[in-house]
């Protein structure tokens, strides 16, 4: 990716809090068929918890799974962005797969910055990637987002709702944010619909990742 468009990416990062990028049809198909064969494989159920879901199945730590998930916390799409936004060097934080059913509920706004006690608005400590595998409507459960919320004093009420908006993309598309922004799990409302992502998150080098990879 040309420095031109790097640029603009993280121009919008720091004003809206976000940016959705594109990645290869292949790639995201692979994607695809391994988060839907390591569900059967494994048995995948849903954690029964607002967090994570009542109807929403969740796959951690998708390097050890299989090789296919190496591509994507490195694709030349994403990682250029993750480490001009946060430090040259970035560490990974964790790698988690997540299938939200028709059913599920609104999970409840926070940012993945919340557990970090330095007062906000601050420069950000890790970036968030959310790929959208399948396509993600406001029906299907798309990532609510709350543009600008970056810049906000204080991490949000799980119940507040009013300025969220979902982040509708297609299937290919990833979702880059500055680690401060308010977001949330999105209602799944269909009848049979099922909205498959993925979560790649990046820290600044210094901090302790999520997960063991």
């Amino acid at each position: 990716m040309d420095q031109g468009t790097i640029d603009r990416q993280l121009k919008t990062i720091d004003e809206q809090g976000y940016v959705i990028v594109d990645i290869e049809p292949e790639l995201n198909a692979r994607l695809v068929d391994t988060v839907t064969r390591l569900e059967a494989e494994l048995d995948v159920q849903p954690k029964m918890n607002r967090a994570e879901g009542y109807n929403t199945k969740r796959i951690y730590n998708l390097l050890a799974k299989d090789p296919v998930f190496w591509e994507m916390p490195v694709h030349d799409h994403v990682l250029p962005v993750v480490t001009r936004l946060i430090d040259k060097w970035a560490i990974l934080s964790g790698t988690t797969a997540m299938n939200i059913g028709p059913g599920e509920a609104l999970q409840g706004l926070h940012s993945d910055e919340g557990n970090i006690t330095i007062p906000r608005p601050r420069q950000p400590l890790m970036a968030v990637t959310i790929w959208a595998l399948s396509d993600f409507t406001a029906e299907n459960g798309a990532t609510r987002i709350v543009p600008g919320s970056h810049k906000a004093d204080r991490e949000p009420r799980p119940d507040e709702t009013e300025d969220a908006i979902a982040a509708e993309m297609p299937a290919g598309s990833v979702l880059i944010m500055h680690g401060g922004l308010w977001h949330c799990g999105g209602p799944n409302a269909t009848g049979d619909q099922w909205r498959m992502g993925a979560n790649i998150q990046y820290c600044v080098g210094w901090m302790r990742g999520q997960q063991n990879h």
